[in-house]
């Protein structure tokens, strides 16, 4: 059995229908937060016309799918016994990077809901529990 990521929207999206597929977005967007490409350089690869559309695609990539799954793509994948200890470093970084990439994001995300509801979200020290 299956389990999907995705998530659909809560409300319809407006706006034009792209001209890319949901396929090809994907690939896009996981090649971006993988790689440690640019968007210039991930751009360039598969004649995308402006980085704009890449940046729209790794947007509308963690808007629908969860980016823990990426990370566990990787960690998934075992180095092989003949791979030097190089390569795992390399590896490594690159899940710690993936890591730092999600947290920024969350991060963000919660920077954004504490602007938009006026409402303070992360927990201040010191903080007293309400009395009921």
């Amino acid at each position: 059995m299956e389990i999907s990521v995705y998530k659909m929207p809560l409300k319809p999206q407006g706006g034009r229908k792209s001209q890319y597929s949901d396929a090809f977005r994907k690939q896009i967007a996981e090649e971006y937060l993988t790689s440690g490409l640019t968007t210039e350089q991930v751009r360039e690869r598969h004649n995308i016309p402006t980085k704009a559309t890449v940046s729209g695609f790794v947007s509308w990539y963690r808007k629908n799918f969860d980016l823990s799954a990426i990370s566990l793509e990787e960690g998934k994948e075992e180095p092989s016994k003949s791979s030097s200890s190089d390569d795992e470093i390399a590896h490594k970084d690159k899940l710690l990077r993936l890591a730092r990439l999600r947290i920024e994001t969350l991060e963000a995300m919660i920077d954004i809901a504490e602007q938009e509801l006026n409402i303070d979200i992360r927990k201040k020290s010191g903080a007293k529990p309400s009395k009921k």
